[in-house]
């Protein structure tokens, strides 16, 4: 039997009190153990060798609450009456709603200044747009200042004619050579073949954080189109309307949000075979995946071994 005798211990029989029933076996000497602040994820604990992939154990090295919480589900533990007292205290503590506060100073600015950053930043990000050769017809817009005026009229959520001025104000800061109309963003953003262009663009964004992002999350969610499908009911004689819509599928890392690979389909394609490509985009552009999260349309032996692939430990519910 072990005796308990610090913090560590303590929250560790707490955490198997709490959430003992989310203790799984994964394989021989292997479990998994929920985190004790995030209700979703967890941490894999190797009994055997005393390990843990929990930040605790990773630097520190010595025995962390996953591995005291697994010790005490197994009944591998003697809990005296002062330590009983300890945990209930513990659990008590729990119960409290953690607040944080707010930065709003830092805040304040971040969000004054937002859209001057979005303009330097997006400018920078679209200098590496190599520009085609044009051998015949009027001057085309340049296809860096067609990409950055597009980017920048979604993000004001305003409409082509309306964004107009903010298009004049970044040709004024001369972020672009000449803001266009209104029309040629709009023929812009119906161009297909430049959907792998922004697809790097979104990826060359995100690799300046390599060096933070370790855990991920894959998800989908859907934008309405202003297209509409009609057809006829033969049963009542009706006709129906329906909105087209397109599925984006994106990989997110869990500390920055931002999106380190990004897919676009069709309603109708599944979550679950879209996991690969975001997945092993996301590894390609240098990023050290250690954890990827997804809920339960990503689950199925194939996206838990590409996971494994790439060194991480997937979390995704049965």
């Amino acid at each position: 039997m072990v005796t308990v005798v610090d913090l560590s211990e303590v929250r560790g029989l707490a955490l198997a009190k709490a959430k003992g029933a989310l203790i799984r076996h994964v394989t021989a000497k292997v479990y998994f153990v929920p985190s004790q602040t995030s209700g979703s994820s967890g941490y894999v604990v190797d009994a055997a060798k005393g390990s843990c992939t929990c930040p605790d154990f990773e630097e520190r090295g010595v025995t962390c609450k996953h591995q005291w919480a697994l010790r005490s589900h197994l009944g591998q533990m003697a809990v005296s009456s002062d330590l009983a007292e300890k945990v209930a205290a513990e659990l008590a503590a729990k119960t409290l709603r953690p607040t944080y506060r707010q930065n709003w100073p830092a805040y304040n600015r971040a969000q004054c200044e937002e859209k001057d950053r979005l303009r330097v930043l997006l400018g920078t990000l679209c200098d590496g747009i190599a520009e085609p050769v044009q051998v015949r017809g009027r001057p085309r817009v340049p296809l860096r200042d067609a990409i950055y005026c597009a980017a920048m009229k979604v993000f004001t959520t305003l409409s082509g004619r309306r964004a107009t001025v903010d298009l004049r104000a970044c040709e004024e800061a001369g972020h672009v050579a000449r803001a266009p109309s209104y029309n040629s963003i709009f023929r812009v953003m119906d161009r297909a073949d430049l959907q792998p262009l922004l697809k790097s663009l979104v990826e060359e964004s995100a690799k300046p954080l390599r060096a933070i992002e370790k855990a991920f999350a894959a998800d989908s969610t859907g934008f309405g189109t202003c297209t509409y499908g009609r057809w006829t009911d033969h049963k009542y004689g009706g006709e129906k309307r329906r909105a087209r819509w397109i599925k984006a599928h994106a990989m997110v890392g869990t500390v920055t949000n931002i999106i380190t690979a990004i897919e676009v389909t069709e309603s109708y394609v599944a979550d679950s075979v879209m996991f690969e490509p975001l997945v092993q985009t996301t590894a390609a552009n240098g990023f050290t995946m250690r954890e990827v999260s997804a809920d339960k349309a990503y689950l199925s032996h194939e996206n838990l071994a590409i996971v494994e692939r790439v060194r991480a430990v997937p979390f995704i519910p049965l």
